[in-house]
């Protein structure tokens, strides 16, 4: 090696001889930089497409549409939903092909949206029960143990109980306890 080659490696040297001490330390702070950008980058992704399209209010741009549309079946919904006065709980047997005993255990709820019709239903509420238990008693297992069945037993139902009501019609039926044993 010649003498400027020496030289020149002893000033590179003293160069980076301060710069190898700093390079550990550049090194972290440009990992941690780095670390930091990947999770605000994240935290934005997640707010951005996962929390923000939840939540309700403004809705997240590109899907304003869809949203709005949504938002007015929910009101219209909401129009047509009335009071629910929930009966008794009644037991029942069913009718069986077998001969075994079944029972029936339901909790049901009466929707209705007049007014003048809350004052005539806590009043005939004992007939309305006994239509119910005439109409629950009269259905075998079969008719019962799917949800299109229950369907059925429950328009029937409220065809009884609209049938002897003056006020006004009731909306809906509802069973919020349904148990067979």
């Amino acid at each position: 090696m010649t003498e400027e080659e020496r030289e020149m490696l002893e000033s590179m040297d003293d160069e980076g001889g301060g710069g190898k001490a700093a390079d550990p330390k550049l090194k972290r702070l440009i990992m941690l930089t780095g670390i930091v950008l990947i999770q605000v980058a994240a935290a934005w992704a997640v707010a951005q497409f996962v929390i923000l399209p939840r939540l309700p209010g403004d809705p997240v741009a590109g899907d304003s549409t869809e949203v709005a549309e949504e938002t007015v079946e929910v009101d219209d919904a909401d129009r047509e939903r009335g009071s629910i006065v929930m009966m008794d709980n009644v037991v029942v047997n069913l009718q069986t092909l077998s001969g075994d005993t079944r029972f029936l255990s339901v909790t049901t709820g009466i929707e209705f949206n007049e007014k003048k019709l809350d004052a005539e239903i806590a009043e005939r509420m004992p007939e309305l029960r006994a239509m119910l238990i005439d109409q629950l008693s009269s259905c075998t297992v079969e008719d019962v143990i799917n949800r299109q069945g229950r369907e059925v037993v429950k328009e029937e139902i409220l065809k009884d109980f609209n049938k002897n009501l003056q006020s006004g019609s009731l909306l809906n039926i509802y069973f919020s306890d349904f148990v067979i044993q």
